[in-house]
């Protein structure tokens, strides 16, 4: 994280006294929601607040209290690093290699190569699955069968169909 605006000049806390934002009753005067709406680096300085943990200043426009209400997303570097790996994973194994050998190249252990190969796995199938089932509704709908009598004969919610039926209908997907 970039720390530079903590003593860049041109912050609009700048020349403003610090007890400003951290006050007594907890809630910011208007001074400081002032400077905040006006400063070039809010949004490094809500990054700074959550980073710190900072309970108590008024912090990027927000109250400590409406930091703790709305917290960033936890786990995001983590789970793109996993979902990178899941791929590499894939890309090895349909290369030809062996578990055994990804595991040696990515220095993990056979057991985390094998369940990302699964995983990956899984959510291929579940992707090919909701690619013949939205072929059965489309067919269907074209048709002329009811959404009701659809849902009936492929086993699935109404709103699954009525779903499909508004992708079709808003062009996300090629009637």
């Amino acid at each position: 994280m970039d720390l530079g605006f903590l003593t860049a000049q041109d912050r609009a806390c700048a020349d403003l006294p610090t007890e400003l934002f951290v006050p007594e009753s907890g809630l910011p005067g208007k001074a400081a929601k002032d400077a905040c709406r006006r400063c070039p680096y809010t949004t490094d300085c809500l990054a700074y607040a959550y980073a710190t943990g900072d309970n108590y200043a008024y912090m990027g426009g927000t109250t400590a209290n409406e930091r703790r209400t709305v917290r960033p997303p936890q786990h995001t570097p983590r789970r793109l690093q996993v979902a990178g790996r899941r791929r590499q994973v894939v890309d090895m194994a349909d290369a030809g290699l062996t578990l055994k050998e990804i595991a040696l190249v990515l220095k993990l252990p056979v057991a985390t190569v094998t369940a990302d190969k699964i995983r990956a796995g899984r959510k291929q199938a579940a992707a090919r699955v909701n690619v013949a089932l939205y072929a059965q509704i489309d067919a269907l709908d074209a048709a002329g069968v009811s959404p009701t009598r659809i849902a009936e004969k492929l086993h699935i919610g109404r709103r699954t169909v009525y779903n499909r039926r508004a992708q079709r209908q808003t062009g996300l997907v090629a009637a």
